[in-house]
């Protein structure tokens, strides 16, 4: 399993109406277009591609840290500032997966922006849909994004691996791993595929409106969560996906 497919699968799997974003340190706005193919964002364009600009944008600061790993596969290990023999290391931490296909995240003092007003929106979007037949039925649009000050990225493919940070400054005695004005770099890498080490101000997380469209009901635009875009089967070497119930306008969680 690829370290992109690894990202956006626990992301997915760790959130309601969260998507990965992946890279996660790849820029994403408001009203970007695309598709979701096998847990990633496929970026096609924007709204303003269709003359839809001035949306209102919501912020809200302050929501907390996201901090999340692989259940039963990852151990994180705080080490202190030390002097050995003639040698000062600084305080770090190890992050050690003891499985395959495993992540660590740390997204610390995360903010919401959102596109405030989703119905005006969805109402431009299903004129394009409807009426002018510009919008296809597959795509979505990113109508929040979560911005991180500091976030920790690492990604194994394999079993027992590991990798060590250490703070940049000498000055910290003890690592806080939800201390966002902590700067890490990595010191040694054994094995762990992917790792973005304290990126400021990124965008790790989004969520995203779509139209429903069926036999049964007109179409709507809503917001989609994580779960409509679960694996479900295999044909023809691609991946197929089950489409569950929507939740219009829905709050993220």
């Amino acid at each position: 399993m690829s370290v992109a497919t690894i990202y956006c699968k626990e992301v997915r799997n760790n959130f309601n109406k969260y998507f990965g974003n992946w890279e996660p340190t790849d820029i994403i706005k408001l009203g970007d277009i695309g598709i979701i193919e096998n847990d990633m964002f496929i970026h096609k364009g924007n709204i303003e591609n269709f003359g839809i600009k001035n949306l209102a944008v919501q912020i809200e600061n302050g929501i907390g840290n996201k901090t999340f790993s692989t259940k039963d596969s990852v151990t994180v290990q705080l080490k202190a500032k030390a002097t050995i023999g003639q040698v000062n290391t600084n305080a770090g931490i190890e992050i050690s997966f003891s499985k395959g296909n495993s992540l660590f995240i740390n997204a610390l003092d995360c903010s919401i922006e959102r596109i405030s007003d989703k119905i005006s929106l969805g109402e431009k979007i299903l004129d394009l849909y409807k009426i002018e037949k510009k919008w296809k039925k597959n795509w979505v649009v990113i109508t929040d994004v979560i911005i991180s000050k500091n976030t920790t990225v690492a990604i194994s493919e394999t079993a027992n691996s590991n990798i060590s940070l250490e703070a940049k400054s000498n000055a910290i005695q003890q690592i806080d791993i939800l201390d966002a004005s902590i700067s890490l770099s990595v010191v040694r890498n054994n094995q762990v595929g992917y790792c973005a080490e304290s990126r400021v101000n990124i965008t790790p997380f989004f969520s995203i409106c779509g139209i429903k469209d069926s036999w049964f009901e007109e179409a709507k635009f809503e917001t989609l969560t994580t779960k409509q875009y679960l694996p479900r089967f295999r044909s023809g070497g691609k991946l197929g996906f089950i489409q569950a119930e929507t939740e219009e306008f829905g709050e993220i969680e």
